[in-house]
């Protein structure tokens, strides 16, 4: 047994056992448990300061020890310690018990006092749980030896190889440390802690701890729970979103926890630091870069701050209050680190998981993170498919891989793409591809994958050569265009698309117009976000060259440019609420896209429209947003109004509202003959008919299964007056479909 202990005092007691009597309780409440023998090794020439005291942990009374019963010294072999100990230091025998809570160490080490009698050192150390401390690991034989420090004194245990692998990566034990895991919503989770902790998993000595909360809960709750974990160490990753609570929660817990050490990494630490270490002397120091290898260097030495300025990507402040800068860390070697899915903080919960396969990026973009990330790192293909195969264990269906550019390497790309057909259909795989850069032989294995096993980002982030020129996006225009054209024609999967407000030249006309080309490219989605000066990126370093302005908080969203004006940024931002409340929802995409496709102002009227309503930041159910289309449509585009009656009933929505005024559902029965659109006709469908217009018997017929309660229909036909080729009879052929 190896009980193990933080050093809480050191006393000198006098020459007798009552001296060492005085330290326990009374007789009839004592009971102790074990006894340990030490062998102490106190070195020739004691530093200043104070004494040194080496411990040799070599074996366990087999006996309980009653009042005044202390054991008797016992000589070590020398033979057991390599030479460099034998010769530096001299051999004292030190006797300690196992009481309750306390490791109380009788040495009979003695030394001269000034008055030259002879004195008893009296060390208790308080058992901690199974905690361990030591500070710096070295070897000597098979054995190893471990540092225990406290004030002045240095106790080394010295034990056989069955507990060696407690030394494993040198890092001090006896401390734990908390993890804040602060997210947007339940539905995200970090990669960061799991990366770190799976690098040092294995070493026992070090407890992790995690508190998870949203950036919508109750900061004082937050607190309260971190606080009664009492952490040695309080680390977060810092992003856009949780930047501004997580400052709150670390500033009350610093006040209550003085003695924890506070460390932040992510993101938001890729710039200069400076600034953000004077404002908030509550974080002791924050990490620039990739964390894998320099977090567990750090956690070696993390009470020691002397030693900080070895650490890369360190940035703290020393105690003459000078900014120490250590660069940026970067893992050269990414193919050797222990994967994140091995540690047990992996978040197996959640709807999706992110993988990487790469790190870094080969592009130059000026307002990315990645822009000046190199060089690009890979995982081999078939340690990819051994993580993928521990994933597809877990029943996860959805994996967001987040490698900045998938196709930067069209051979790596297609071999990736084989990997992922040995999932099928168990696993969607969400990427970010480059349309510039889709070879031909990548192009005809896309277009032989089977539907659902890919989800595509395609950043395009403008249509304007000059705005990806100034921004320094690798690729042109042309080749990226054809490429979206190809990847939004695919049947097979879905493809978004992304623009950025606020880029340099990137005007509001542009911005309408390009929204547009991307609808008749169909495009799955189109996302449209406002351009964020992050820190570390080139286009933050030249914001003032650029003529752009940004907020110096976060999210850093960019006010002003030279080209758009703070008002149209905000009309940008509206749009792109617009986007995700109609052209991104499936139940209105279709009837958007046509609207925006035949009318050039369709946009800025419906726009105006929603802001006039005081709409457009209002959150809107789906009900809602077809309610306000058709209401719409009713005032400016009447003719579309048939086209948002069938989206509205094809969603599932209610017959009784108005945009379903015109719906006929009492006694309906089937015409003569139909032009099925989709599903299969049955007599037990429940139908409803809705007229083209009033003159003419020409309409839609809509079918509902009634026992199963589904509020989608589940038939679609198309009545027509005289039978023609494709046309079906309602009572003949009720088992084929369109």
């Amino acid at each position: 047994m190896v009980a193990v202990v933080q050093l809480v005092r050191a006393s000198d007691c006098g020459s007798e056992c009552r001296g060492f009597e005085s330290h326990l309780p009374p007789a009839k409440k004592r009971k102790f448990e074990r006894i340990f023998l030490f062998f102490c090794y106190c070195p020739n020439n004691p530093p200043k300061g104070g004494k040194k005291i080496v411990g040799i942990l070599l074996t366990e009374y087999p006996y309980i020890i009653g009042r005044n019963q202390l054991p008797k010294p016992v000589l070590v072999q020398k033979s057991l310690l390599s030479q460099n100990v034998q010769n530096s230091w001299k051999l004292i025998p030190i006797f300690c018990i196992l009481y309750q809570s306390h490791l109380i160490v009788l040495p009979s080490l003695l030394y001269q006092a000034s008055d030259k009698t002879t004195r008893y050192h009296l060390i208790e150390i308080r058992i901690q749980k199974e905690y361990f401390i030591f500070q710096k690991t070295f070897y000597t034989n098979n054995s190893t030896i471990f540092d225990f420090r406290h004030a002045n004194i240095t106790l080394f245990v010295y034990t056989k190889s069955k507990i060696s692998y407690l030394c494993k990566d040198e890092i001090q034990s006896n401390m734990k440390i908390l993890w804040i895991d602060l997210n947007s919503s339940y539905a995200h989770s970090s990669l960061a802690l799991p990366a770190l902790h799976a690098q040092i998993a294995k070493n026992n000595s070090v407890k992790w701890e995690i508190v998870s909360a949203t950036i919508n809960e109750n900061v004082g709750m937050i607190v309260d729970e971190i606080y009664r974990h009492q952490p040695d160490i309080i680390a977060a990753t810092t992003w856009l979103f949780n930047h501004e609570q997580l400052l709150h929660i670390t500033a009350r817990l610093k006040a209550l926890l003085p003695n924890s050490c506070f460390i932040l990494g992510g993101p938001e630490f890729l710039g200069n630091n400076e600034d953000f270490l004077h404002k908030n002397p509550f974080i002791d120091c924050v990490f620039r870069g990739e964390g894998e290898e320099a977090f567990p260097q750090w956690l070696s030495c993390w009470n020691q701050p002397e030693k900080w300025n070895s650490i890369p990507g360190l940035c703290y402040m020393n105690p003459q209050k000078q900014y120490i800068d250590n660069g940026i860390a970067r893992v050269l070697n990414f193919s050797r680190l222990v994967p994140p899915e091995n540690s047990s903080f992996f978040n197996w919960s959640k709807p999706f998981v992110q993988l990487e396969t790469t790190r870094g990026c080969f592009n130059t973009c000026a307002f990315c993170v990645s822009g000046e990330e190199k060089p690009v790192r890979t995982l081999s293909i078939e340690s990819i498919r051994e993580r993928l195969q521990i994933i597809h264990s877990h029943g996860i269906k959805n994996v967001r891989v987040l490698d900045r550019t998938f196709n930067y390497n069209p051979r790596r790309a297609k071999e990736l793409l084989q990997l992922f057909l040995e999932f099928n259909p168990d696993i969607c795989f969400h990427l970010e591809i480059h349309p510039a850069l889709l070879s031909e032989e990548l192009k005809n294995e896309l277009k032989k994958l089977p539907k659902g096993l890919l989800h595509l980002e395609a950043g395009i982030q403008s249509l304007r050569e000059p705005v990806l020129q100034k921004s320094r996006r690798m690729g042109s225009l042309e080749d990226s265009l054809q490429g979206l054209r190809f990847l939004c024609s695919l049947p097979n999967m879905e493809t978004h698309a992304d623009l950025i407000a606020g880029l340099p030249l990137y005007r509001l006309s542009e911005i309408f117009e390009d929204v547009r080309t991307l609808a008749g490219y169909n495009a799955g989605e189109i996302q449209l976000e406002s351009l964020k000066l992050l820190p570390g990126t080139e286009m933050r370093r030249r914001a003032e060259e650029l003529g752009i302005r940004y907020s110096p908080l976060p999210p850093y969203e960019v006010l002003q440019t030279n080209e758009i004006s703070v008002n149209e940024l905000q009309t940008a931002r509206q749009l792109s609420r617009l986007l995700d409340g109609f052209y991104n929802t499936t139940a209105w995409q279709a009837i958007t896209r046509k609207l925006i496709l035949d009318d050039n102002d369709f946009l800025r009227r419906f726009l105006e429209f929603l802001i006039d309503k005081n709409l457009i930041d209002q959150p809107m159910s789906l009900e809602k947003r077809g309610l306000v289309l058709y209401e719409f449509c009713s005032m400016h585009y009447p003719a579309y109004k048939i086209m948002v009656t069938i989206a509205w009933i094809e969603a599932g929505m209610s017959l009784k509202k108005k945009p379903a005024e015109k719906v006929k559902t009492k006694r309906q029965m089937p015409p003569e003959y139909w032009e099925v659109i989709y599903g299969n006709y049955k007599e037990s469908l429940r139908l409803c008919f809705l007229p083209i217009d009033d003159n003419t018997q020409n309409g839609y017929w809509f079918g509902f299964e009634s026992e199963i309660q589904k509020a989608e229909p589940v038939f679609k036909a198309k009545e027509i007056m005289e039978r023609c080729q494709n046309t079906q009879s309602p009572q003949i052929n009720t088992d084929k479909s369109s």
